[in-house]
């Protein structure tokens, strides 16, 4: 940068701190021969819900040709201890009037086969009963509606879509995974598949999904349907009632219970950190336990104002059931915590200084004493600006939620000729008054060398970005000054922690 005469620049620098199964759910207008059952619930062997593991499901298939529907059950804890099961077909071809069609005798599993001659497209529909009789009690469950649609020729799939019957299985439980075709009479065969067998399996031909039983094996699965004329579709099933929960550092986390029935409810909370033992979690200032969003009794955990500490740190819940006294434990999610970042400095001010009044800056001036003011710098000018700043702006970022806060001091060393060395007057004789852009005064420098604190912060998440445009320099009378071209250098210093007279 060039200078008339005497003028003054301060360059600053910076320090930085661092058969074809297509659905299984019938029409809206279906009236079923009995209302279908809730799905079973098992953990291990105790089957705390009981039921239809394999229903009968929904397909499309050819006139005279023949075609099979399958079940499988399971009797509940409290259902009668009894040997005494009948399981009873029925058939509707309206979806309103049904009749028997099969008796599948003592038994909890088994299948019905038969065909249809159609000239046209014709839908049936199916539905099985399973009655355990007690001596006292019985009890009845009954599947979903099976929806068989039979066309007088083969047709072909043109579209593919597929859905759980819920997102989540916990381990070791099952569900059925289902398709459904366009157009809605397909007859194209569908195989299934799973991306990672070691969280689940699935029945290749009918779409069951199984989950592991083992509870340190939870996460997402991608379960794919392929028709025999190449058409494919996937979706998304998370196996393990809880799913690791990843946030921002200073943001809330939740962890939410999904795919226990209705009777299940928690009986408490546990919490392992990373190098801590198993203690229970409860309610208080860091963990809120309230109902999950489907109405589970305590099915939600939440983190209340994280911390990168926290990272790793494992969530259970332990589960009852109303009506038993067995229990069971979900299996452990992780947390994990994105650090809220680092304290820098990211502009400091570059001042370039003159008389408030336009006119040259003389040396007569200095010997006199002189207030100067701040300038704006000169585009495209050479001075050197340490932090590529060449403005007043000074810019401080702290993304840290759980800090105490942050000092920062600085130091003006004393004036002196760029070309001589020669300092103007005695050590001290000058002053800087840093005035931000709410025309506050922030400190002032003297050019002794001496750090002086300019903004101390003691809460997190303080950012300052603010232009010091306003600043003035004052040189006390000197006779030491010569022409020439002078300069001196700030340090600013950024401490991650407040001075400690402020945090008295």
């Amino acid at each position: 940068m060039k200078f008339k005469r005497v003028w003054l620049s301060i360059i600053m620098f910076i320090l930085v701190s661092l058969l074809l199964p297509i659905t299984g759910h019938a029409d809206d207008n279906i009236v079923p021969k009995g209302t279908p059952s809730a799905d079973p619930f098992s953990v291990g062997r105790l089957v705390f819900v009981g039921g239809f593991t394999q229903q009968p499901l929904s397909l499309n298939t050819v006139s005279d040709k023949d075609y099979q529907l399958s079940f499988t059950a399971i009797k509940s804890l409290f259902d009668p201890w009894t040997d005494n099961i009948t399981a009873s077909w029925y058939i509707s071809e309206d979806g309103q009037n049904w009749k028997k069609a099969q008796d599948d005798g003592n038994a909890l599993s088994g299948s019905f086969k038969t065909h249809q001659h159609v000239d046209h497209v014709s839908t049936f529909y199916y539905q099985i009963s399973v009655s355990i009789h007690g001596f006292l009690t019985s009890s009845v469950y009954w599947s979903k509606v099976a929806k068989v649609t039979i066309s007088p020729q083969d047709v072909h799939a043109t579209a593919l879509s597929i859905a759980g019957e819920s997102d989540t299985l916990p381990n070791a439980n099952s569900e059925n995974i289902l398709a459904t075709l366009t157009p809605a009479n397909a007859t194209d065969s569908i195989k299934w598949s799973v991306d990672n067998s070691q969280l689940a399996t699935i029945d290749a031909t009918s779409g069951k999904l199984t989950a592991t039983s083992d509870l340190n094996q939870y996460g997402k699965v991608t379960v794919t349907a392929t028709t025999s004329n190449g058409i494919t579709a996937s979706t998304v099933v998370y196996v393990g009632a809880l799913q690791d929960k990843l946030v921002n550092e200073g943001t809330d986390a939740s962890f939410i219970i999904k795919g226990f029935p209705k009777s299940a409810y928690v009986v408490g909370w546990h919490q392992i950190p990373p190098h801590g033992s198993d203690k229970p979690a409860t309610n208080g200032p860091n963990v809120s336990i309230s109902a999950s969003p489907d109405g589970m009794q305590n099915g939600m955990l939440t983190v209340k104002n994280t911390s990168a500490s926290q990272t790793q740190t494992q969530y259970y819940a332990v589960i009852g059931f109303n009506g038993a006294d067995q229990q069971t434990n979900t299996n452990k999610a992780r947390l994990f915590v994105n650090p809220g970042g680092q304290l820098t400095l990211d502009a400091i001010p570059n001042f370039t200084f003159s008389k408030a009044d336009g006119t040259p800056l003389t040396v007569n001036n200095i010997t006199h004493g002189v207030s100067l003011a701040s300038i704006s710098n000169t585009p495209g000018s050479t001075s050197l600006t340490y932090d590529g700043n060449d403005q007043q702006l000074l810019s401080i970022y702290d993304p840290r939620v759980h800090s105490s806060g942050w000092s920062l001091t600085a130091a003006m060393a004393a004036f002196t000729n760029t070309a001589t060395h020669q300092p103007i007057g005695d050590k001290g004789g000058i002053s800087l008054n840093l005035i931000n852009d709410q025309n506050k005064s922030l400190a002032t420098l003297k050019d002794d060398d001496q750090p002086v604190s300019v903004i101390n912060a003691t809460t997190p998440n303080t950012n300052v970005h603010s232009l010091l445009s306003g600043s003035t320099l004052t040189i006390d009378p000197t006779h030491a000054a010569n022409s020439g071209h002078y300069s001196a250098t700030i340090s600013w210093t950024l401490a991650d922690v407040p001075t400690a007279n402020a945090a008295k």
